[in-house]
């Protein structure tokens, strides 16, 4: 669908897996990667300093988005800020 690359960030072995099965350029273990620090800077190596241009968060817990938005740039305000 036009995307230059195709980068997968999870904790489960088998899923990476499945993400190269299916296409994806990367996969990062957030294993390897335990801070949404580190994983913006692997993506960010990845993509020649550039970062993600497009984040989906496909885990639905919670606690999951901020690394999700933190990845694509965005900065969260305080509930009610």
């Amino acid at each position: 669908m036009g995307a230059d690359q195709v980068i997968v960030i999870d904790r489960l072995r088998e899923r990476l897996e499945l993400a190269r099965a299916f296409g994806a350029d990367h996969t990062l273990s957030a294993v390897d990667l335990p801070t949404a620090d580190r994983r913006v800077e692997a993506v960010k190596e990845l993509t020649g300093g550039f970062g993600a241009d497009v984040v989906a968060d496909l885990v639905a817990i919670p606690r999951s988005f901020p690394g999700a938005a933190h990845a694509a740039g965005w900065r969260l305000l305080p509930r009610g800020g």
